[in-house]
């Protein structure tokens, strides 16, 4: 694997570069280079400890039914943001009007936010 830091590069030396101290250029110092599997575990376990359970207001989008195995998949938006949606079959059969959700309804989704590891994307439940 090729190394890109600066400190690689002879005609760049790292001590002759002055960077005034501030706010806005501190960088804290990792310990170590992370895998991916091990900075995505980390970041599952802080969002799902600090959010054990939401409430989200947004409008439906990209709203599928899958056939084979019953999920409900579809996105929560707003002005600003898009959260990734997984109301599973087991939930969703209790749910009387899990089948009428269509695209631009405003709804609240409640439950879990979890951070799937295999994509590093945030799913909420």
């Amino acid at each position: 694997m090729p190394n890109y830091a600066l400190n690689s590069y002879p005609n760049y030396p790292l001590d002759s570069i002055n960077i005034t101290e501030s706010n806005s250029l501190k960088t804290p110092k990792a310990q170590k280079p992370l895998q991916v599997s091990e900075i995505t575990r980390q970041i599952k376990s802080a969002i799902e400890s600090d959010f054990p359970y939401v409430e989200v207001i947004g409008e439906i989008s990209g709203f599928t039914l899958q056939k084979t195995n019953g999920h409900i998949y579809f996105s929560l938006k707003d002005e600003n943001s898009m959260l990734s949606c997984t109301f599973f079959n087991f939930r969703n059969k209790k749910c009387p009007i899990s089948r009428e959700l269509k695209n631009g309804d405003k709804i609240i989704a409640k439950g879990e936010i979890k951070l799937y590891e295999q994509r590093g994307t945030f799913v909420s439940l």
